[in-house]
C-alpha cells in the first residue's frame, strides 16, 4: 500500500490567486509579444562563391610580338615535316 498525499487548506490554492497568476502570465506574455516585436531583426549574410565541378580556365599570356619564323620559314619547315 502506498501513503497517498493529502493537501492541506492551506496547500490547496485559491481558485482567485489562480486567476490572479493566470492573469499575471497572460499580461507577461502579452508584454513579451510586444518586446519581440519592438527588436531589430538582425540578418546574417554570408556570401559564397559557388563553384562547380572541373578545372578554373587559365588565362594564357598574350604572346608577345611576332614569331620567330615568318611565314615564309613556317611553310617551308611544314612542307619539310610533310614531305611535300
Amino acid at each position: 500500500m502506498y501513503n497517498k498525499h493529502i493537501m492541506n487548506e492551506e496547500e490547496i490554492p485559491d481558485s482567485e490567486d489562480q486567476k490572479a497568476q493566470q492573469k499575471r502570465w497572460k499580461e507577461e506574455a502579452d508584454q513579451l509579444k510586444k518586446d519581440l516585436k519592438k527588436r531589430p531583426k538582425q540578418v546574417q549574410v554570408r556570401k559564397v562563391p559557388i563553384k562547380f565541378g572541373g578545372l578554373a580556365k587559365t588565362k594564357k599570356p598574350p604572346s608577345s610580338g611576332p614569331s620567330p619564323m615568318d611565314s615564309d620559314e613556317r611553310d617551308a619547315f611544314l612542307r619539310r615535316q610533310l614531305g611535300l
